[in-house]
């Protein structure tokens, strides 16, 4: 797709230095960070992914790091956020085995600790037996004519948003696509599985085959939460806990929390200048405060993991009209204990699956005082659907939209089913959100075509 150099590195070699790169690492080469690719609020440049727009060069920014005893450093003046996101992008895509190395690596030293197990053990079992379900439910709508030339395809890949599995035959949580392929004008597949990542989604390329195969006119995405908080994962995107030592001087009044330069300060400033949706300036940055530098670079990985996802999509001719619609999920409230009523199943349910697991007891064990937590997940979900909505303005990703579940469980204990689920009417919710984004869309295409 891309002219590039002869290489003169190793696979291994260039995907090691991608890795510290997308870290920050590299000495010489000014930190970079999601949030400075936002459109009309970049404060970094505005990012273009079209063909003629991106670097010839391809990796040679990479090749011409100079290793040192404990990294890299980069001679010369400093590419811009920019420059230096492009010329790794580049590099992954003229080189793909790259990518896929550059990511291993980053599980492996365990940047992010990949313990997906979407497709083994129990969780697996119950996940191939709801995708069953799921595909006879889809043959049979085919099979009965009630997918025709007016009905609108869809393709989902995601997690347990998307399906979450029944449990002793039981339909304890209808999940988001179970209410989507209710619609009679939809014809819907689905490739979705509970507690998949993100990673695993994007290089099993599961999709790949059922784009092509298809060629829909929506796919629908949802990734990410489970590479959050999968695993107590949640744990190392923040920092543990010390309370102020009363004797110590006060810090001053303007603002207490945040240090006064660096990724947290340039972040919350840059919220305050246009807040997002649902925006608490207080609750943001009280949660920000908390947020360990692994919490950026898990959300620097995240964005160019979609970038490369969305980029490889457009780069097939009869997918670059598709509509890909993503979601950030809701704000998730960390939970000590099932907070059911006794005696219901879901009770039951919340105790095998282990309430309190995923978001309560990692920040438990960093300290984190109790009035914190709901804050801390409050930011996390924020900056999540925020870099989300990035994705929409950017050049050569064609038509992005975003299904903002923020505000959807209202903030309150008794809409959620556990710490990261939302009950079926929460989530037949989310559908409506999504049929409606759908059939917007295809309004508009069809006006326009």
């Amino acid at each position: 797709m891309f002219k590039s150099t002869p290489p003169r590195l190793s696979d291994s070699e260039l995907a090691k230095r991608a890795v510290e790169v997308l870290l920050n690492r590299v000495d010489g080469i000014d930190n970079w960070y999601y949030f400075h690719f936002s459109g009309e609020l970049a404060p970094r440049g505005d990012l273009d992914l079209t063909d003629r727009d991106m670097p010839s060069e391809g990796s040679d920014l990479l090749e011409r790091l100079k290793p040192r005893e404990d990294g890299y450093w980069h001679r010369g003046p400093s590419p811009t956020p920019v420059e230096t996101l492009k010329a790794v992008l580049s590099a992954f895509q003229v080189r793909e085995e790259v990518a896929r190395l550059a990511f291993k690596r980053i599980f492996d030293i365990n940047v992010i600790e990949n313990e997906s197990d979407a497709f083994d053990g129990v969780l697996g079992w119950l996940n191939r037996g709801e995708t069953r379900r799921r595909d006879l439910l889809s043959r049979t709508k085919l099979r009965s004519r009630k997918c025709g030339k007016d009905s609108i395809s869809v393709v989902a890949e995601g997690d347990s948003w998307f399906q979450f599995p029944r449990i002793f035959r039981l339909r304890v949580v209808k999940d988001v696509i179970y209410h989507l392929s209710r619609e009679s004008n939809l014809c819907l597949y689905t490739h979705a599985a509970g507690g998949d990542w993100l990673s695993n989604m994007l290089m099993s390329q599961q999709y790949v085959s059922a784009l092509s195969k298809i060629e829909p006119d929506v796919f629908l995405f949802s990734g990410g939460g489970n590479d959050l908080v999968g695993g107590g994962r949640l744990g190392n995107m923040v920092c543990k806990w010390a309370e102020p030592d009363p004797n110590s001087e006060p810090e001053p009044p303007s603002d207490p929390t945040l240090p006064s330069e660096g990724p947290h300060r340039e972040l919350a400033d840059l919220r305050d200048l246009r807040p997002p949706k649902h925006h608490s300036q207080a609750r943001f940055r009280n949660g920000l405060k908390h947020a360990a530098e692994e919490f950026f670079q898990f959300m620097n990985l995240v964005f160019v993991q979609y970038l490369l996802f969305i980029w490889n999509i457009r780069r097939s001719r009869v997918l670059r009209d598709m509509l890909i619609i993503t979601q950030g999920y809701d704000h998730v409230i960390p939970k000590r204990r099932s907070t059911s009523p006794p005696f219901q199943p879901q009770r039951l349910v919340n105790g095998l699956m282990g309430s309190g697991k995923w978001l309560w007891d990692p920040l438990e064990k960093k300290r984190i005082p109790e009035s914190d937590k709901p804050d801390v997940l409050y930011t996390m979900i924020q900056e999540f659907n925020e870099m989300l909505i990035s994705l929409q303005g950017i050049p050569g990703l064609g038509a992005v939209r975003h299904v903002d579940s923020r505000g959807q469980a209202g903030g309150d204990n008794w809409n959620w089913f556990d710490e990261i689920h939302l009950k079926s009417d929460g989530f037949r919710q989310v559908a409506d959100r999504y049929m409606a984004c759908i059939l917007e869309n295809a309004t508009t295409r069809s006006e326009t075509s």
